[in-house]
């Protein structure tokens, strides 16, 4: 109640000395409730919808005002996006959060879990061991095995971050050296490859895990510093990670055809002097081009206003056939539909946008894209049911929980796919999350079948 009451007295005071419009400034009250919101829980609670809710509010609500701060057009006006994207918005949300109706419950019962896993794995060091080991191969060379091969290296992956986030629930006296190592290579590997969103959300995920179990009284003067922190070092690594690529992919076009191939090349040096360089500019952010690029990476309205643009003028809704249609189409085996439709992203993207993706571009319209294409304004109902089915996954794994803690560990992997949940597709999502729940029931047997290890 006070975050409440404190960002609304800031949103007032805003609108009563500015010019900025009664839309703006409630957008703005929005992005600070949940932003305080978070980091009032955060060292002591177990984030997660309250997280989901603020990256929607960001990059469905201040991702647009930023660029439209900055002079940035959309393919509709900014008045209409706001009209459908605004309440779609705020159905989510309410979605997500309808678990909060009864905080001190959902805490209590997060805390349950939590003791469990000290309880029951304190004394099993070596199955985070042997964990780490199994996953550790599988993280190393999942961007270099066959395509046909590359999904499930990505998911037995993940293995290895089970394993780190099981070594912080043991009594082991040197965990936190295995941790440190397990999340040493994860930064290596995944900044060489120019993937900083992986990083930044196994940190994000790390470090909810380690303050939920060891909770720590952090001064919220603290965690804003270390905010302001994380943006400029964030800033500096998507900097960072477009000079890199530039100079370290080798991207060729042929002269003779429209055909574009890329070699992926690793500097690691060259990398950490650009870093070096971009994190000791203050100038970085001084120019109009490199804000508008930020405002860009968070503004998902873009890529929604070319879908209001495009429907209904140009071709009718399509009725529950991305939302639902799509997804019901991803859940059936190819084995059982030998000509089930294969649709890529760019065909995707062409359909409902008019817009054909570039090589090597990778962009969807996200939930609140998805929505407006199939059932136009009336998408945000959609948008509604979506945010309670996330929460209703959520709640799903707290309460079997109670009986069986190690299901949190597994559901790390689904917290790691939902962080992107905002700016990926309803079908993409829902796939993934419906391979995750086979992986991890499969996986689970697996291990406790032939490496003895019931986690």
């Amino acid at each position: 109640m006070k975050s409440f009451l404190a960002t609304f007295v800031i949103a007032c005071l805003i609108y009563y000395f500015s010019e900025i419009s009664l839309l703006y400034c409630t957008i703005i009250w929005l992005e600070l409730f949940f932003l305080i919101y978070f980091l009032t829980r955060l060292g002591h609670k177990f984030v997660f919808l309250e997280l989901l809710a603020l990256i929607a509010v960001s990059q469905w609500l201040l991702g647009p005002m930023l660029s439209d701060s900055l002079g940035v057009r959309m393919e509709v006006s900014y008045a209409e996006y706001y009209a459908y994207a605004f309440p779609g918005t705020l159905l989510y949300v309410a979605g997500l959060m309808l678990p909060f109706r009864n905080r001190k419950k959902l805490d209590q019962l997060t805390q349950n879990v939590l003791d469990g896993l000290s309880q029951h794995y304190a004394q099993r060091h070596d199955w985070a061991i042997a964990l780490i080991f199994i996953g550790l191969p599988c993280w190393l060379f999942q961007t270099v095995v066959p395509d046909s091969l590359k999904f499930i290296f990505y998911l037995l992956a993940h293995i290895l971050m089970v394993g780190i986030c099981l070594m912080m629930f043991t009594s082991y006296r040197w965990k936190y050296l295995w941790i440190a190592g397990g999340l040493g290579l994860l930064v290596i590997t995944t900044l060489l490859n120019g993937m900083i969103g992986s990083v930044v959300f196994w940190f994000i995920i790390i470090s909810v895990i380690y303050f939920s179990k060891n909770p720590r009284r952090i001064s919220f003067i603290s965690k804003a510093m270390f905010l302001i922190l994380g943006i400029w070092i964030l800033i500096a690594l998507q900097a960072t990670k477009t000079e890199y690529r530039i100079l370290a992919w080798d991207i060729e076009k042929s002269q003779y055809s429209s055909r574009v191939s890329r070699d992926i090349k690793k500097d690691p040096n060259l990398f950490i002097d650009i870093f070096k360089e971009k994190i000791l500019d203050p100038t970085i952010m001084n120019d109009t081009e490199s804000k508008i690029a930020l405002a860009g990476r968070l503004n998902q309205g873009m890529l929604v206003s070319y879908v209001m643009d495009y429907i209904p003028k140009r071709r009718t809704y399509a009725k529950g056939e991305v939302t639902i249609g799509n997804t019901l189409i991803a859940f059936v085996p190819r084995i059982f539909w030998p000509g089930k439709p294969v649709v890529g992203q760019r065909e995707y993207f062409k359909a409902y946008t008019g817009v054909t993706l570039g090589s090597f571009v990778s962009a969807t319209m996200g939930p609140i894209g998805d929505a407006y294409a199939d059932f136009g304004r009336w998408g945000i109902i959609f948008l509604g049911c979506f945010g309670l089915l996330l929460s209703r996954i959520y709640m799903w794994f707290i309460k079997t929980g109670q009986t069986d803690p190690a299901v949190l560990l597994w559901f790390m992997i689904i917290y790691f796919g939902s962080l992107t949940v905002a700016e990926v597709s309803v079908s993409g999502y829902l796939n993934a999350l419906f391979k995750f729940f086979i992986f991890i029931f499969a996986i689970r047997f697996l291990l406790q079948a032939v490496f003895k290890i019931k986690v």
